[in-house]
């Protein structure tokens, strides 16, 4: 171990879509590497160097930012960290996607023990939370990131999410516990995830296979439309037209899912300039997100509940991984997690 990294008895690691790809080999060219980003766990040892930097000590719980920015170029200097020129310039620069071959090889949460690499950045804990709700910090940091920070969003504000997954079901009960009037939209197969979105604070539903979204949209805010959208399902080529047509004068719609590169035909640019709506692109969380998302999780971490999932040993990961990447009813709208 080196006097600048440590060690962590990983505790709980979440399961996220890019552990499904990476499992299923839909990432082409990618070296073998150990699975899990979301990590949770307690620190087993620490080098001299690494424990007056991170200012913690052995047997503190922790979670640990999935990032490894190097804190040298432009964009971490402008507290960008996520962003990283390294980061994005070199495919393997963060937790659970390193390869084997670098070090130890020990760089993801699905194993029981964890090497923290020397451009760790993490969080400590309360140990009142729970594994599984603790497991869920980077669906969390996400929804602060999107909501406050991208969006800039306050108290009684409206966000539309659209796609009950995951990350939008962690979304929407980031703003129920700001405050904020959340509507999520969904389709007949997610019947189960938009109870679940109730569960967890939203104010309406809406099934877009059987109701009229703007429609909607509007009547639940007399005509405005919402302050903004986050569009937190991937793979669907008409989101940014309804974004854009529910989201008031003004407003922001932050794109966190992805289609595959292709266009969308009913969108029409020409409504961004109109109607001065900003869109803000979404990679994932800022490192001051990670914090901000914690604190919730310690004050509120009731609200999660309903969100918790399997929690699987290392031997059932494979069904972990199966479970999330179901994309009907309850088992998709659900947080996975892992525990060595």
């Amino acid at each position: 171990m080196p006097d600048d990294g440590g060690l962590l008895d990983v505790e709980v690691s979440g399961v996220c879509g890019a552990d499904v790809e990476l499992f299923r080999g839909s990432v082409p060219d990618f070296a073998a590497c150990v699975l899990g980003h979301e990590v949770v766990g307690r620190i087993r040892a620490l080098g001299p160097a690494a424990a007056a930097r991170w200012d913690v000590e052995p047997g503190d719980r922790v979670v640990v930012n999935e990032v490894l920015s190097c804190g040298r170029c432009e964009l971490c200097v402008e507290g960008r960290g996520e962003l990283c020129n390294g980061f994005f310039g070199s495919a393997g620069s963060r937790y659970g996607f390193l390869p084997v071959t670098e070090g130890s090889g020990l760089w993801g949460g699905f194993a029981s023990v964890m090497e923290l690499h020397p451009r760790t950045q993490m969080v400590p804990i309360a140990d009142h939370v729970p594994t599984e709700v603790a497991a869920q910090f980077m669906p969390v940091s996400n929804g602060v990131h999107w909501l406050f920070e991208l969006s800039g969003l306050r108290p009684a504000d409206s966000v539309l999410v659209i796609g009950p997954g995951p990350q939008g079901l962690a979304v929407t009960a980031v703003a129920a516990l700001a405050g904020l009037r959340a509507i999520v939209v969904g389709r007949s197969a997610d019947t189960g995830r938009l109870g679940l979105a109730v569960q967890v604070g939203a104010a309406r539903t809406v099934d877009a296979e059987t109701e009229d979204v703007v429609a909607a949209v509007k009547a639940e805010t007399r005509g405005r439309g919402v302050d903004a959208v986050v569009i937190a399902t991937s793979g669907a080529t008409d989101t940014m037209a309804t974004a854009t047509r529910c989201v008031r004068v003004g407003g922001t719609v932050v794109v966190a899912g992805t289609n595959g590169w292709r266009s969308e035909e009913r969108f029409k640019p020409d409504a961004l300039v109109f109607r001065d709506i900003t869109v803000r692109g979404a990679p994932g969380h800022s490192v001051a997100s990670v914090a901000r998302a914690v604190r919730l999780l310690e004050s509120g971490w009731e609200r999660f509940v309903p969100l918790t999932g399997p929690a699987l040993s290392i031997e059932d990961a494979v069904t972990a991984l199966d479970g999330t990447a179901d994309t009907s009813g309850d088992v998709g709208g659900v947080h996975a997690s892992v525990h060595p």
